[in-house]
């Protein structure tokens, strides 16, 4: 190779050495060597995941057939004005107040019989219930001429407070009290069960004309309401029922006082042993004895009407 030739080569090396050397490493895209989050984990604040969304509670997402059970009768007990044949102008719903001050839920069902008659009824209910039990009876005896008052007892169907045995004689004694301050001062008294109790304590102080007692005891347990002498101060009439098989857990001799307490009333008196083991209001829907029992206390009722 001559000179010239060995120039031209050394010379073309030259330039692409220098090009070489002359280029740059590019810098790095940071927009693909920062890492993005995957969005299978993002959450963004302001879509929470289905853990952040609160899930209604079973009881109410999905209800069984016993969470739509009618509710006990403190909160869904009707009120005798919506289902009987009575008119709003002959049923009244009234507030009465004990003497200590605790409001009570009544219906008044005025006479709708041929005449008024001057004797009038309050009918007081058992426990774990209300005056809606007792409002077919008040319809037929406001339909037999006698004005006729059921109430709620304290802690009861609509009436506020607590349940308290000591004071149901006080309860049935707003009941009486309101009908005297209404002009009638004949009054009879039914109580079915604790009904039939209150009624009793009730009648130590306050002048009846009549009494019902429908399975009630003397005294509840743990309750000192009526004494061996008030019940032998009940000169007014006086009507005892009960089914021979009925029975209290716990109170096996519960039949036996019942017919104790009445043997210490003096007359007038009746007491009345149906067959079966019916308590308190279920005497006069017994299928056997029921339609006796309630024509037995329109009986009573009419019994103690003025004798022309």
């Amino acid at each position: 190779m001559d000179c010239k030739r060995m120039l031209i080569v050394l010379s073309v090396g030259v330039l692409l050495l220098v090009a070489g050397c002359s280029q740059t490493t590019p810098t790095p895209d940071s927009s693909i060597n920062t890492p993005v989050p995957s969005t299978a984990t993002r959450t963004p604040p302001e879509t929470p995941t289905p853990t952040d969304t609160a899930v209604p509670p079973t009881a109410t997402a999905t209800r069984t057939p016993t969470d739509t059970a009618v509710p006990p009768t403190a909160t869904a007990t009707p009120t005798p004005t919506a289902a009987h044949t009575s008119t709003p102008e002959t049923v009244e719903e009234v507030d009465l107040e004990t003497k200590d001050r605790y409001p009570l839920a009544g219906w008044l069902y005025h006479s709708t019989g041929p005449t008024e008659l001057p004797v009038a009824v309050v009918l007081a209910h058992q426990l774990n219930s209300s005056s809606w039990e007792w409002r077919s009876y008040a319809e037929l005896f406001a339909q037999n001429g006698f004005t006729t008052l059921i109430f709620d007892f304290r802690g009861q169907g609509r009436s506020s407070g607590l349940l308290d045995y000591d004071s149901v004689g006080i309860d049935v004694e707003a009941a009486i009290r309101f009908l005297n301050t209404h002009g009638y001062d004949q009054i009879v008294c039914m109580g079915a069960s604790m009904g039939g109790s209150g009624c009793l304590a009730a009648s130590i102080d306050n002048d009846l004309v009549g009494l019902v007692n429908l399975s009630g005891p003397m005294n509840i347990p743990g309750t000192r309401l009526v004494t061996d002498e008030d019940l032998a101060n009940m000169a007014f009439p006086k009507l005892f029922m009960i089914a021979e098989g009925d029975t209290i857990p716990d109170w096996p001799t519960y039949l036996s006082e019942f017919v104790d307490m009445y043997e210490l009333c003096p007359e007038p008196k009746e007491l009345i042993i149906y067959p079966g083991q019916a308590h308190g209001v279920g005497l006069l829907r017994d299928a056997e004895s029921g339609q006796e029992a309630v024509q037995k206390l329109l009986d009573f009722l009419n019994t103690l009407l003025p004798q022309e």
